[in-house]
């Protein structure tokens, strides 16, 4: 493993990953640092945020919830992830409260549209047909996706790839900003503010 990895890494990145006992654990950060060129400070900063851990646990729900309890037993406070739950369980958070739900709801329901205009233009041996695009609603098979669900289970990979920074602001970025707001907008509205 060493001498693999020393054409690729420096001494001391190679110190600070020799002690790493799980060998899958160890493959993570070292590929990390060839991708993303750590300098050795960096990677002793992911080794002490646990950002393995962190993925991993991100990707085995039943471990996750196990760690959150204990953290709730811990400190006598919920996760992030635990409060999610339960605004979602309450209510107070919704996909029709999302702009990117309505944005794919229409998407759909354009797709659905076009298909239905194709089927009737070969039905009617048409090689054109005018089309009203307004007049097209999505009906509700087109909302049959989870966005909140979605939403949650990406979280985690993009906390950890943008935790520390980032030369580009990538459309996922700004999108997960609006998703945040409007889970903001859901859980303190507007008019339960002014009433404060």
């Amino acid at each position: 493993m060493v001498s693999a990895v020393r054409r690729q890494l420096s001494w001391t990145h190679i110190k600070a990953l020799i002690y790493i006992d799980d060998p899958l654990k160890r493959e993570f950060y070292v590929e990390m640092c060839k991708a993303e060129r750590w300098s050795t400070r960096t990677l002793q900063d992911r080794l002490d945020s646990m950002l393995f851990e962190r993925t991993a646990l991100s990707r085995k729900p039943d471990e996750l919830l196990v760690t959150e309890l204990a953290a709730l037993r811990t400190t006598g406070h919920p996760s992030l992830s635990t409060l999610y739950a339960k605004a979602r369980k309450e209510k107070l958070i919704t996909n029709a409260g999302l702009r990117a739900n309505e944005r794919l709801a229409r998407k759909r329901a354009d797709y659905r549209a076009s298909m239905e205009h194709i089927r009737e233009m070969e039905e009617r041996g048409l090689s054109e047909m005018r089309v009203d695009d307004f007049a097209i609603e999505p009906l509700p098979k087109d909302y049959a996706h989870d966005s909140l669900k979605i939403f949650a289970e990406t979280l985690p990979f993009f906390r950890n790839t943008y935790a520390h920074g980032s030369a580009m602001l990538h459309s996922t970025v700004l999108g997960t900003f609006e998703i945040v707001t409007d889970l903001v907008n859901q859980l303190y509205p507007v008019d339960l503010l002014s009433k404060a």
